[in-house]
């Protein structure tokens, strides 16, 4: 994560990739997420950014649906309100 900070810092936008497992993203894209949440304790004057996000999954089937609530869950707090 100290090579993606930086990165996650500078970028005007964020993509996040993921197959679609069991009706929601993969356990390193969860992860990964959730670490982006912590950007913020590494410099206590630093708020986290304003991010536009767009998500890619891929799957066969149907299930889409809970993916897709969970990540708009997800980007509100981060991506829209942390500023």
């Amino acid at each position: 994560m100290e090579k993606i900070y930086p990165v996650y810092r500078e970028a005007d936008v964020v993509a996040l990739a993921t197959p679609l497992y069991y009706w929601s993203f993969s356990g390193q894209l969860r992860t990964a997420f959730d670490r982006l949440f912590a950007v913020a304790e590494c410099d206590p004057n630093y708020r986290n950014p304003k991010k536009e996000s767009v998500l890619l999954m891929a799957a066969e089937g149907h299930g889409f649906n809970d993916a897709l609530s969970y990540y708009k869950s997800l980007i509100t707090p981060l991506f829209q309100l942390c500023r």
